[in-house]
């Protein structure tokens, strides 16, 4: 299998420069990442799976649309076997104002998870930041930039040691990325060693939350709800 850290940048750069082009409420920003973390996972379950999305490289693709609990939830990526969505995956690139809305994804995040999970439907969460954010005013004008610390990510360490509950994700990843403002480009993945995380912060990031560990994870997960739907 291809290296995930260097496709995963890349897709990321791309995904920052369309928000650059065409600005933060456009889902063009979305279509890059969405289209590779569907590829990845297809490549990684074989052809007994579908993975689908919107995508960068055709504008007929559409996200599908899964019978949740509650209410019907549209799935960035949705992994179908024998025609029937079994997985998918929450993705969210956060581009500028973490902080304020910090609250509000999270809270966002254990609702969309509970209510595809009680469906039956295996979730997982995938967000990515810059380890330095921009604060925009209501112009759009830069007023500050922002560094993510450990108490930022305090509660998705709360929630990966949870037990199986039906609003934990089972599989979350929190990847981070560092940003050149002054060339507007994705430069790196965070050297997470080097960062402002405490030591149990940096280590959850390492290793549960890492980008490998989310991907063994929701690829064990798929297949485990695919073989499940087999013996229904």
């Amino acid at each position: 299998m291809p290296e995930l850290g260097a496709g995963f940048l890349q897709c990321i750069q791309d995904s920052y420069q369309k928000y650059i082009e065409f600005g933060a409420r456009s889902t063009e920003k979305l279509k890059p990442a969405h289209r590779w973390l569907a590829d990845a996972v297809a490549e990684r379950l074989g052809g007994d799976y579908q993975a689908r999305g919107i995508r960068d490289d055709n504008s007929l693709a559409r996200e599908e649309e899964a019978s949740g609990r509650y209410y019907d939830k549209r799935i960035d990526v949705a992994v179908l076997h024998q025609g029937r969505i079994v997985s998918g995956i929450g993705f969210k690139f956060v581009t500028s104002n973490y902080k304020q809305n910090s609250g509000n994804y999270f809270e966002n995040l254990l609702g969309e998870t509970a209510n595809l999970q009680r469906a039956d439907v295996g979730y997982g969460a995938l967000m990515v930041l810059p380890s330095v954010v921009q604060y925009l005013g209501r112009g759009g004008g830069v007023q500050k930039e922002e560094i993510v610390n450990s108490h930022n990510m305090e509660k998705y360490l709360r929630l990966w040691k949870d037990r199986d509950f039906p609003h934990k994700p089972g599989a979350v990843g929190l990847v981070f990325v560092d940003i050149d403002y002054a060339v507007r480009r994705v430069v790196r993945l965070t050297d997470i060693d080097k960062s402002v995380f405490s030591p149990p912060i940096k280590e959850f990031l390492k290793t549960g939350a890492s980008l490998e560990n989310f991907f063994n994870v929701f690829i064990k997960l798929t297949e485990y709800k695919a073989a499940n739907l087999r013996c229904r």
